[in-house]
């Protein structure tokens, strides 16, 4: 089956099984409307397109696919770290999280509901695992793509090093909230519901 047939058909599971944990645990008292429901499940759906696609290309298209794959992977994982790198957080996840009854400025960027009700308390360790995987991706992609010259590949590389580890020392030496506004009790560390809010 073609790769991008996979992430299509392993989102929509996913998407499923974070429904029925949503369902059961729900990370804000005020439920959202159904409309909202719809706009959550949309970019939830979007999101998991997006981590099975850039965690998981090399097992999904068979090593390294085709050159057109090879260069959409590398142009979309530039356009995610520079995101990253420019926003402080997760532009789906933020996106996601304003259709909730919730205090962004309370919220760490370190919080992703999409990955909250797949993986638990261990969503951070997750995305730690999958950050890896980004590294050893890039790194084979680059090596694979013989039509673009050595300096050019050493110039990508190393700005996608850049960007990547910058975002990661921004987000995670400092503690950041969705919001820009100070939070009123940025010390506090129980979160509701076991999620990244800070009550």
């Amino acid at each position: 089956m073609d790769g991008y047939n996979q992430i299509f058909i392993l989102s929509i599971v996913l998407l499923l099984f974070s429904m029925y944990q949503e369902y059961n645990n729900p990370i804000t008292e005020k439920i959202p409307t159904m409309e909202d429901f719809f706009y959550i499940y949309c970019m939830r759906w979007i999101h998991y397109c997006v981590y099975l696609f850039t965690s998981f290309y090399l097992f999904l298209f068979n090593g390294i696919g085709r050159e057109s794959d090879r260069f959409f992977y590398l142009l979309f994982i530039y356009l995610i770290i520079t995101g990253w790198y420019l926003f402080d957080y997760c532009i789906y996840t933020y996106s996601e999280l304003l259709f909730y009854d919730m205090d962004l400025t309370k919220t760490k960027t370190t919080f992703h509901p999409a990955f909250y009700y797949l993986y638990g308390e261990y969503a951070e360790k997750i995305m730690v695992v999958s950050g890896i995987l980004y590294l050893i991706t890039v790194s084979v992609l680059l090596y694979a793509s013989y039509s673009v010259p050595f300096s050019v590949k050493m110039i990508m590389y190393l700005l996608f090093l850049y960007l990547f580890f910058a975002s990661i020392q921004k987000s995670r030496n400092t503690v950041k909230y969705y919001s820009y506004d100070p939070p009123l009790q940025s010390n506090t560390e129980l979160p509701v519901k076991d999620s990244g809010i800070t009550p």
